[in-house]
């Protein structure tokens, strides 16, 4: 008798798989007194949710799965060239998992003296276009 079907035909899947979209709801946390206190959806929640993942630094904690956060480490203290093209590809790939974003576009970046950087980008979603701006790099990734 063998483990493996001979032919995969002779199977019979019954099951249908059916993809649901559920809504964005999300608590929304006051940035101004630190507190939730009522639910959000839409454009709001995104920007959230942004901030949120910008605030995390991907692979380093263990409560939060690989899909989860930003990848900073590595940047800070790296060649402008280096850090403009990594933070374009590491940004895009930060917001892949969620389905209501659709891209990142429009990167706009400036050198503040004497170590630090600035980051501008329009984020595609499902509900319209979000800018977005990072003001100090340095102080979002920590030390390098």
């Amino acid at each position: 008798m063998a483990l493996l079907p001979e032919q995969i035909e002779e199977m019979e899947f019954s099951a249908e798989m059916e993809f649901v979209d559920y809504p964005s709801y999300a608590w929304y946390i006051d940035p101004q007194s630190k507190r939730i206190f009522r639910m959000t959806d839409g454009l709001e929640a995104v920007r959230q949710t942004v901030e949120i993942l910008l605030l995390i630094e991907r692979y380093r904690f263990s409560i939060f799965t690989h899909n989860c956060g930003m990848e900073w480490e590595g940047l800070v203290g790296s060649d402008y060239g280096y850090c403009v093209s990594e933070l374009t590809r590491r940004l895009k790939d930060t917001f892949v998992p969620d389905n209501r974003i659709l891209d990142v576009t429009d990167f706009q970046f400036r050198l503040i003296p004497p170590d630090s950087m600035a980051c501008g980008f329009t984020i595609l979603t499902v509900f319209g276009a979000m800018p977005y701006q990072i003001d100090d790099i340095r102080s979002l990734g920590g030390s390098g």
